[in-house]
């Protein structure tokens, strides 16, 4: 793998793009902003899409604005890759939060203060980074 991107998605949508280095670009941008900029991205064939997943219980139920716009902004870019045919996976949010705590991002210098949704979509990028053996984490963390 040499290209992978992440999606924290929801009103604010986190993005997280990484190119075969020890480096990253994150950014969150609202939810349409960042469906346009995940396209944009695919053009430059990447090798995954990785994206938290969204469940609808009565929680998420009462933040509909943001359920929603986490509900059809996966749909779109389920759709983008199929287009491009690239791969596209789904990640529990609670796969990530507890693989890549901050203490891990801030180690491996990917952790930015403040912009949550840019952090989660790191640590969804880092455990699919680990699950498909694209860096050694052990050299990765071990950087600094």
């Amino acid at each position: 793998m040499k290209h992978v991107i992440a999606v924290d998605p929801g009103g604010t949508t986190g993005i997280a793009v990484w190119r075969g280095t020890d480096d990253i670009e994150s950014v969150d941008l609202p939810t349409w902003d960042a469906v346009g900029f995940v396209h944009r991205q695919l053009e430059e064939s990447p090798d995954l899409v990785v994206c938290e997943s969204f469940r609808i219980n009565a929680h998420t139920a009462k933040k509909s604005q943001d359920g929603l716009a986490s509900i059809e902004s996966i749909g779109a870019l389920r759709y983008l890759c199929a287009l491009k045919e690239v791969s596209f996976e789904l990640q529990p949010p609670s796969d990530a939060k507890s693989f890549a705590k901050d203490d891990k991002l801030k180690r491996i210098g990917w952790y930015i203060p403040g912009t949550d949704h840019c952090r989660d979509a790191q640590r969804h990028l880092l455990l699919a980074l680990s699950r498909h053996r694209a860096v050694d984490l052990k050299r990765l963390m071990s950087k600094v």
